[in-house]
């Protein structure tokens, strides 16, 4: 029997159990096989597709990938619709619904809350300005063939036709998807700029920490970058005084023409932490890595581009891989394009033409501020005079309930996004303000101002990308890629490589985004943004490669504009800058393998650092000191199957708590982690009537995947410069002693008693975990990963989870690896982030490009292509790429016309 039967008729058996399995538990009686296959598209013969000008063609591979070609631009975009409306249409309406404020009309009243937060951001809104007045003419028809491709796909399919998910939804509400329009497409660029938007989280905890530490102790936690050390993504260069463009020290060939803890702030904080994480959670951890190696290093003579931006793992994955191609190129229709695209939005966002390739990774640009608002019920207080506050009604309807009405409150700086919070009664008690400020009295407000709430023209910018052909096209596109700001990585087959940075970066007037602004006070307002030709890029520099992972862009010293204080502190950057300089060292070559081997590479840099310090420890017990031999000759590789690097991730933990953890406030611990703190540390009288001191009990209140230490290499940076002292204050495991100054020398321990405490804690932890043999112990079994479709996995009943989730994978890496599989320290050992996916494009030949996603093309539970990349993934494995038409035609499994 062919490989290809035996597999349909496993799923048809597996499809078959499902459905029994779910009989038993209540919805049998509704569910079938023919409801679960319902929505599974048709993949091949023909189809009629109203609007075609010609005949397209839709050819797959054996993963479901999507290669269309077609005669003009426009039927090229319809096509797209159409196919991924096909694969994906539940989650474009889920991601539609949350960014225009609307989940509640599909999952009811335990979404109201987001829904009020996102109106008051006023996304939708935005982008539909964006539509009316920035984008041109050309990008609006492709977005409009685009909604009518996905509208022709609705016409025909509704319900558990759409997919399995509206057969759950249909027994709690009668919810009917809208047509699709062009704002949906665009409104989705937003939610991407929300979830990397740089700083403001710092922003905000480092105002929570001021309720428990003084200035000194919070700087301590935010060390500077360490530019001596981890090499920036520019060697250097300055803005030209006069003609305010940007000069890189370490080019080549330069192309033509380039130029204060309050409760307003806690509950700020736990409405964030709500907001769902669609590209991962927020904060240090968030980010990707991408590098690009000239020709000269490499044994094609041509440049090798990666590329795995680090996302929120989810079913199914965030991107989706395709091919866009007219049949003839020309300026009528000039796309050749293939990569990763966003469900829901016409163009490809990272991938190649058919001469340039391009990558992204996080920039982390500080384009967000808060500001403190000193309000009455109808103005706020500017510049000595009560101004009005701009307001608007937004009514949220709620599925299987009644509407609700908000009022949305904007000032000059933006929405006062602290009203969507009942906890949000009395603004900025203690937030830390520098100049006269205004009495505090009924409090501050806290309002946003956000670059990515004026409008802007990204959506432009990725077709401009799509079919730029040199680098100075590929400028001119990045000029109009205001938000997110990132890392834009590039090649070309004549073997140029480059870097640009873009984005709308504001100028501040006074202060540096690092805690909330006055927003009474003029001086503080933002004076204008860095022209686009001041911002930092390279061509074709002398080293001959170029890697971007979240590093600081440039040494601030030498550029002068501010880009954030806050960047990521360089651990994984620094080691593909060391891996790549070790392989060319000597006239050596880097291969494809090379390239794939870096992006699987596990290696533990705090692990290098912390290690020597662990094994010098004297430790009597037997039992802890069996775990500490572990790490003896360990290699420092987080492999699925090490017991080392499940050790050690423990005692970095637990040393982390220890350390600086159990010192936090609670509103950065994670819910799970219960203190005894001193009554003064809270807030009201605590009678003392026994003459002791008075202890309350008081627990975390941040989710797992969003609390402090989390681990990341801003704590390797910390952890690093207290090490050589031992008597450091931080080593102080008593938090009563570590804020009492009046505490005897003995309440104080060591740098090695706090270690040798972290390393008998992780050697207990782990055997309740793992079991007390050491040799069973694995880095995989602590640090798994569970893919589950991002709303009815995560909140419905367990049958339709166990239908639409799919996992545990044991892996490897780790934070701040370059196998970035994320988890948080604070909160446990589960894989919060990913790379969710991974490629690498060869400009000698396309065809020898490799990539691979987190899951499978179909967002269906239980096709064949629902989860099918993932056990490649998980091993480090690469699908073929290919380009040509011919190639193509040789990987085409199913090979669908769309007529007109």
């Amino acid at each position: 029997m062919p490989a290809k039967k035996k597999s349909r008729r496993l799923r048809l058996f597996v499809i078959a159990f499902v459905v029994l399995l779910v009989g038993g538990i209540g919805y049998g009686s509704y569910w079938s096989v023919s409801t679960v296959r319902a929505s599974f598209p048709e993949t091949t013969g023909s189809l009629k597709l109203k609007g075609l000008a010609a005949p397209v063609d839709v050819e797959r591979d054996g993963k479901g990938i999507p290669q269309i070609y077609a005669s003009t631009s426009e039927d090229l975009f319809r096509a797209q619709g159409f196919v991924q409306a096909q694969d994906r249409f539940y989650e474009m309406d889920v991601r539609r619904h949350l960014t225009a404020g609307r989940l509640s009309e599909m999952f009811g009243s335990g979404q109201v809350e987001t829904d009020a937060f996102l109106r008051t951001l006023g996304w939708r809104d935005v982008a539909q300005q964006e539509y009316d007045t920035k984008l041109d003419p050309a990008t609006k028809s492709y977005l409009q063939a685009y909604s009518d491709g996905v509208n022709a796909y609705l016409k025909d399919h509704s319900g558990a036709g759409l997919s399995v998910e509206y057969a759950a939804l249909s027994f709690s509400n009668d919810y009917t998807p809208e047509k699709w329009t062009p704002v949906d497409s665009v409104a989705w660029l937003k939610a991407m700029a929300w979830d990397l938007r740089g700083n403001m989280k710092d922003e905000i905890d480092r105002a929570l920490m001021t309720s428990r530490l003084n200035s000194a102790q919070i700087e301590q936690l935010y060390p500077g970058y360490p530019y001596q050390r981890h090499q920036p993504i520019v060697d250097g260069g300055k803005v030209n005084s006069v003609t305010k463009q940007f000069e890189p020290a370490d080019a080549g060939n330069a192309p033509v023409g380039a130029s204060a803890l309050n409760s307003q702030l806690s509950g700020l904080s736990k409405i964030i932490d709500k907001m769902p994480n669609l590209l991962g959670p927020s904060g240090n951890g968030i980010g990707s890595n991408s590098w690009v190696v000239s020709g000269t290093y490499t044994t094609t003579g041509k440049p090798m581009l990666a590329n795995d931006p680090h996302l929120a793992p989810q079913m199914p994955s965030l991107w989706y891989q395709m091919g866009l191609h007219c049949r003839t190129v020309s300026a009528a229709c000039p796309f050749d394009v293939a990569g990763y695209t966003f469900s829901g939005m016409p163009g490809v966002v990272i991938g190649h033409n058919q001469n340039i390739a391009w990558g992204m990774t996080n920039l982390g640009a500080d384009v967000t501020d808060l500001y403190l608002e000193k309000v009455t019920a109808g103005s706020y207080l500017y510049d000595g005079k009560q101004v009005a506050f701009t307001t608007r009604k937004e009514t949220i309807k709620v599925a299987g309930g009644d509407d609700r009405e908000i009022v949305v409150r904007t000032t000059n700086n933006g929405p006062v996004i602290s009203d969507r919070s009942d906890e949000l009664l009395r603004v900025g008690e203690h937030a830390p303000v520098q100049d006269a400020a205004p009495d505090r009295s009924g409090g501050y407000a806290v309002a946003l101002k956000w670059t990515a709430l004026r409008p802007g023209k990204s959506m432009d910018a990725v077709f401009e990308i799509n079919r730029a052909q040199d680098f100075k096209q590929f400028q001119a596109a990045a000029s109009d890629f205001a938000v997110p700001s990132q890392n834009l990585i590039y090649a070309d087959k004549q073997g140029n490589i480059g870097y640009q940075a873009p984005g709308e970066v504001p100028i501040r007037g006074k202060g540096d985004g690092r805690y909330p602004a006055p927003g009474w006070d003029s001086r503080y307002q933002w004076t204008g943004s860095i022209p686009f030709k001041s911002m930092p890029w390279e061509y074709n520099p002398k080293r001959g490669y170029i890697v971007t992972a979240n590093q600081a862009v440039i040494d601030e010293s030498k550029y002068g504009p501010m880009l954030t204080k806050d960047w990521g502190y360089g651990a994984r950057s620094q080691r593909i800058n060391d891996l790549i300089a070790s392989k060319i060292k000597d006239g050596g070559k880097v291969s494809m393998d090379d390239m794939q081997t870096m992006q699987s590479d596990s290696s533990s840099e705090m692990a290098k650092l912390l290690v020597p310090y662990l094994l010098k420890v004297d430790v009597k017990d037997p039992y802890v000191r069996n775990a500490q031999q572990l790490l003896e000759g360990w290699d420092f590789n987080q492999d699925a199957d090490s017991a080392a690097a499940a050790y050690f991730n423990a005692v970095w933990r637990n040393t982390l708590k220890l350390a600086f953890g159990n010192k936090l406030p609670k509103e950065l611990r994670p819910e799970d982690q219960c203190l005894l703190v001193p009554a003064a540390d809270q807030s009201g009288p605590v009678d003392n009537l026994n003459g002791k001191s008075a202890t309350v009990r008081e627990c975390g209140e941040r989710t797992a995947d969003q609390a402090q230490p989390d681990g990341g290499d801003r704590w390797f940076e910390v952890v690093r410069k207290i090490l050589p002292d031992e008597t450091n204050a931080w080593w102080t495991t008593s938090p009563t002693a570590f804020f009492d100054n009046t505490s005897p020398q003995a309440a104080h321990t060591t740098r090695d008693q706090l270690l040798k405490q972290a390393m008998q804690d992780a050697r207990y932890e782990l055997t309740a975990k793992l079991g007390k043999d050491i040799d069973t112990w694995s880095w995989g079994r602590l640090h798994k990963l569970e893919l589950r479709n991002q709303t009815l996995g995560t909140a419905g009943p367990g049958v339709v989870k166990w239908l639409l989730n799919r996992g545990p994978w044991r892996l490897g890496g780790g934070e701040a690896a370059v196998n970035a599989t994320g988890w948080n320290a604070a909160g446990g050992y589960d894989v919060v982030w990913v790379p969710s996916m991974r490629m690498i494009v060869n400009l000698d030949d396309f065809d020898k490009s490799r990539w691979i996603n987190l899951t499978g093309a179909s967002g269906h539970a239980y096709n064949a292509h629902y989860s099918d990349q993932t056990a490649l993934w998980a091993k480090g494995d690469l699908l073929p790429w290919v380009f040509s038409r011919s190639k193509v035609d040789e990987a085409t499994d199913d090979k669908m016309a769309l007529t007109p």
